[in-house]
This record gives C-alpha cells, sequence and structure tokens, in this order.
C-alpha cells in the first residue's frame, strides 16, 4: 500500500492549518482599548501663522459600517478616514468642512526603538470610497504608511538628521493590470508594504537620485542599516508615535477605511508598560467596530467557524477524504484476493 497517498493530504491540512490558525496573534481594537494598544490619532492645520498640531480629531475613527464588508475573517469596523477640504462628508454628520486641513493621522507609539532589520512583515488594508471636488470625480487614493525613522542612532527624534519613510499606495505598481491604477474604489485591496516601494520625506539624493526604494535596498545603504523606529519628542508638529498612516490635503475630500494592519518583529516592545500581545511575532491589528452591538454577526463570522470557510482548508479535507477512500479500496481489494 502506497501511504504516501495519504500523507501528502494529511501534511498540507496540517500545513493549512498552521498557516489559518496559528501564523498571526489577533489584537482587537475599539475605542475602549484604542490607546492601551498604542493608537493615537491626531489633525494638523495650516494656518498663517505656521502648522497647527492637535493630539484629537473627528476625522478619524474606528466604525461599524455594515455597507462595507471588512476582509475575511475579520470582525466588522475598520478606522475611517476623512478630510473633507471642500466638501461636506455625509458619513460624518458633525463635522464641517475645513479647508486649513493640512493632514490627519492614526500612530502607533508601541514600536520605538525596533530596528527597520528586525521587521518581516508591514502589510495593510484599505477601502476607498468615490469623492469629488466642485462636482469632478477625484481620483482614488489611500492612507499612506509612514515610520518615522532615527537615522544617526541618538535614539532621540532630530527633524535635521532624521527622516521618515513613506509607502504610498497611488505609487505602487499595478495590483491588477485589467485595472487603471493602483488603488480602486469600492474594494478592500491590501497593500504588501514591506516589499513594496517607498520615499524619504526629506529626499536624501546622494543615496537615492529618484528618491524610490525597497527596505531592502534602504538598509543596504550604510547610512541606513541600524535605522530604528522613533517617536516624537520634545514637542513636534505630528504627535508622537513613530508608526503613522497619513491622509494629507492632496487627497482632497477623501473618504475611506483601513484595516488589518499587519506588523512581524522578534524583539520585545520597549513602550512600558507594553500594550496587549506586544511580545513581538506576527500580530495583525483588526479594529473592532463594536458591530455585535449594532448588527446581527452571524455565528459562521465567529470564531473558529471562519476557518472551516477557507477555501484551502476545504481543499485539504476533500484531498484527505479521497485519499482515505482510495486506501480503503486497495485494502478492500487486498483482502478480497
Amino acid at each position: 500500500m502506497n501511504r504516501n497517498i495519504f500523507r501528502i493530504p494529511a501534511l498540507f491540512c496540517f500545513l493549512i492549518l498552521g498557516e489559518v490558525v496559528d501564523a498571526q496573534k489577533v489584537i482587537l481594537v475599539n475605542v475602549n482599548d484604542f490607546a492601551d494598544n498604542g493608537w493615537e490619532k491626531g489633525q494638523v492645520n495650516k494656518m498663517p501663522s505656521g502648522e497647527v498640531s492637535k493630539n484629537a480629531t473627528d476625522l478619524i475613527s474606528i466604525v461599524c459600517r455594515p455597507k462595507v464588508n471588512t476582509p475575511f475573517p475579520l470582525r466588522p469596523g475598520a478606522v475611517y478616514f476623512s478630510l473633507p477640504l471642500s466638501e461636506l462628508d455625509t458619513n460624518l454628520a458633525s463635522v464641517s468642512i475645513d479647508p486649513s486641513l493640512a493632514r490627519i493621522q492614526l500612530r502607533n507609539n508601541a514600536y520605538d526603538g525596533v530596528f527597520l532589520k528586525d521587521i518581516s512583515q508591514l502589510k495593510y488594508s484599505t477601502y476607498t470610497e468615490p469623492s469629488t471636488s466642485s462636482g469632478t470625480r477625484l481620483p482614488p487614493a489611500a492612507p499612506i504608511l509612514s515610520l518615522q525613522i532615527d537615522v544617526n542612532g541618538d535614539d532621540k527624534w532630530d527633524p535635521i538628521h532624521d527622516n521618515n519613510i513613506n509607502f504610498e499606495p497611488i505609487k505602487q505598481p499595478r495590483q491588477n493590470t485589467l485595472l487603471p491604477t493602483p488603488v480602486n474604489f469600492d474594494r478592500w485591496q491590501e497593500w504588501k508594504a514591506f516589499d513594496g516601494f517607498w520615499n524619504l520625506t526629506n529626499p536624501d539624493p546622494v543615496t537615492f537620485p529618484d528618491n524610490h526604494f525597497t527596505l531592502t535596498q534602504l538598509l543596504a545603504a550604510d547610512k541606513y542599516k541600524d535605522a530604528k523606529i522613533i517617536n516624537t519628542t520634545g514637542g513636534f508638529i505630528d504627535g508622537s508615535g513613530g508608526i503613522r498612516f497619513t491622509v494629507t490635503n492632496a487627497y482632497i475630500n477623501f473618504k475611506g477605511y483601513l484595516d488589518a494592519f499587519k506588523i512581524t518583529t522578534p524583539l520585545k516592545v520597549i513602550r512600558t508598560p507594553a500594550p496587549p500581545g506586544a511580545g513581538g511575532g506576527e500580530l495583525m491589528y483588526d479594529y473592532d467596530g463594536l458591530c455585535m452591538k449594532i448588527v446581527d454577526v452571524p455565528w459562521w463570522r465567529e470564531p473558529p467557524w471562519p476557518l472551516f470557510r477557507n477555501p484551502l482548508f476545504i481543499a485539504a479535507v476533500i484531498a484527505m477524504a479521497i485519499a482515505g477512500y482510495t486506501m480503503y479500496r486497495k485494502t478492500k481489494s487486498k483482502f478480497a484476493k
């Protein structure tokens, strides 16, 4: 009897189970434990006297919107970004038009001191709603992922010697060649920032003449090989968190969602007290809109049932069933003789 007939599907099923169940620790983030998980939000307005920062904003919120299905198998809910520069956002009835907005940011301060070379995954998912200005439909965009980095190794933020690296979805190659732009309206898209292209806020023409590079290329440059995420101290504009999701005033009247931020690092998080699950490893932040208080969430969306609806898991079970039946037929035939 060829036992490999059974072993191969069994191994395949084991690998799928490991991928689905044990690959990452999910940290649920809602309005009640937002700060405890290291998250903060703010906005910057451009005034005649200069930029004015606020470490609070009504333009970023964790929401429950049944009309926007979150990426499978996440809980319903996501972070909503709105930048009403010239037109009202009907999703935010209490917010007025503000043409002075320079940018809004969702930040995390729990990764201060983590070296870029020790990060092995950076992903996040976005969903962009159509927006207009003066009746003209605007091109789609998505929140920028920025990492504030300590370049000179002095463990403090210095805007002269340090920098920000930025992953901009609109500047990435198209995920689907049948679609005209990298970012598209009314669909969830996952951005693999770790493998994508980045730029520096303060260009370094000597190292990167076109200000366009991958993280591998950045870390290969001697100047940046020991760069690490650093929080802001000393009252600088843009708050403290060294990991930032930003929507700038270049994205006029932006409306969109963000969810499933994934980061992998083997290091202990330095911030004290550390947020839940901050011992390193593969983490995913799932923004929970507490929708169960608003809509009836079906039982099959709650763990562990999403596993059993995973196509790869179903394929593994079918393969095992076929292998088992094949073994049964062969064994029966052998004894029949």
